[in-house]
């Protein structure tokens, strides 16, 4: 599960007190130590603690003496000293996990140089969004730790990290895959499962959730792995990100597991979900934030009429188009069963126009215009397509097959929709083009 981890330090307090929690992960077995300065253009790796503690440099030995403990606990060690990357810190400490292949970040709440401010600055918040393993953030309330509390000693905690975990869920697929995460971790005493209810409209509404959250706990629990010593369910109303910092802390739980992304953001273009962000930000222990494994479910189709108005919707962030069941023909995508991007090929008595392309924001950069004019292009290529571009798309309607034309062989019926333009399409950014049959000159 995390055999291998990484572990950025900047030597502060707060960062040897992440490095000791390297020992209450399970199953970790190699650890990369790593020091991000601009004090140096090259990158060097030590193997191991004998030849990091022969370096010349100042930094090597202080690497060396924040990696002692893992050595006295028996874990393999690597030890590396790398520059600040262009585009920032963060992507340093991005090019070291995958170099180094490993299964989790560790890293700091807080510290002093590139790790303060956790969330806050701009460096940690990134290695949290962006990077593609899992990342375990820790939070440690009070003051630097004393001097007494030496780095090379074991750690003293009065209950394992991995010991009370509570697990958000809001019956989501992510909240599936987080349950088999937890199946997969193992070796802990009791799991919190906790969901919150954000919004009641009525009463009615309210016994409906209520209900329906109770059965889904219990589903839930079924299929946790029985050699979980406790586990309890727990059902709060409000704001989600609130609420499970509370909990928390109500219960004493030791971490907090979730995933990065919930039911609201899985599908979309986010780079970590609102509640798992507010959550790092504001929990006082630590959080472990599971990196999603699963592949979304997409599917094309021509819309049947009935669907029409799903298509009306999508065009409502898109000029407020509405379709014509008599002569649209309309082609979508849907992400596990939401329509995100859709595509009309419209029938007039001269001619067949292609329009109406657009993809919602948030679903954006993934290929979903270019799946629903793929399919709307096989189902109605059998005679010629034409379409008024935008030079943005000129080169998208190319790659499939579209040349552009002289404004004045578009069919008259197609040209008189653009009659605004008052000939000038150019200017306003209309690119007459055809496409002509599949098997036509």
């Amino acid at each position: 599960m995390f055999e291998r981890i990484l572990i950025p330090t900047d030597f502060s307090w707060y960062a040897q007190k992440t490095v000791r929690c390297a020992l209450e992960i399970p199953g970790v077995t190699e650890v990369v130590l790593l020091h991000i300065t601009d004090e140096t253009e090259e990158r060097t790796t030590w193997k191991s603690l004998a030849e990091v503690k022969e370096a010349s440099r100042a930094t090597a030995h202080a690497l060396a003496y924040a990696g002692e403990i893992l050595k006295k606990a028996g874990l393999s060690v690597t030890y590396e000293i790398a520059p600040t990357e262009e585009k920032g810190i963060y992507t340093a400490v991005l090019a070291s996990a995958e170099r180094h292949g490993v299964d989790l970040i560790l890293i700091g709440g807080k510290g002093r140089g590139f790790l303060q401010d956790m969330l806050l600055g701009h460096v940690s918040q990134n290695v949290v969004e962006e990077a593609k393993v899992h990342v375990l953030v820790t939070h440690f309330p009070g003051q630097p730790v004393p001097e007494s509390d030496a780095p090379n000693s074991l750690p003293d905690h009065e209950a394992h990290l991995f010991s009370r975990i509570l697990v958000p869920v809001d019956f989501s697929r992510p909240t599936y895959e987080t349950i088999e995460f937890v199946n997969e971790i193992g070796g802990f005493q009791e799991l919190i499962l906790l969901h919150v209810i954000a919004k009641v409209e009525d009463r009615k509404d309210l016994q409906n959730k209520i209900e329906h959250s109770t059965r889904s706990l219990s589903f839930l629990q079924r299929d946790l792995d029985s050699g979980i010593e406790k586990i309890t369910p727990r059902i709060r109303f409000g704001d989600p990100g609130e609420e499970i910092c509370n909990m928390a802390d109500m219960e004493q739980a030791t971490l907090i597991l979730i995933s990065r992304f919930g039911a609201s953001d899985y599908t979309r273009n986010a780079r970590i979900g609102s509640i798992a962000a507010k959550v790092i930000k504001n929990a006082r222990i630590p959080v472990l934030v599971r990196y999603p494994s699963f592949s979304l479910d997409v599917q094309l189709q021509e819309l049947s009429r009935d669907a029409f108005l799903r298509a009306e919707e999508v065009w409502s962030h898109y000029r407020q188009q509405k379709a014509d069941q008599s002569r649209d023909r309309i082609f979508g995508v849907f992400v596990e069963g939401e329509l995100v991007s859709v595509a009309r090929c419209r029938r007039y008595f001269d001619g067949m126009e292609v329009d109406g392309v657009f993809t919602l924001d948030e679903f954006r950069g993934r290929g979903y215009a270019r799946k629903a004019v793929s399919l709307l292009v096989s189902e109605c290529g059998g005679e010629p397509l034409f379409t008024y571009s935008t030079r943005e798309m000129v080169r998208f309607f190319e790659s499939f097959g579209f040349i552009a034309i002289p404004g004045r062989d578009i069919p008259p019926t197609i040209q008189e929709r653009y009659s605004f333009a008052l000939g000038d399409l150019a200017g306003a950014n209309l690119y007459p083009m055809k496409k002509e049959q599949e098997g036509g000159i």
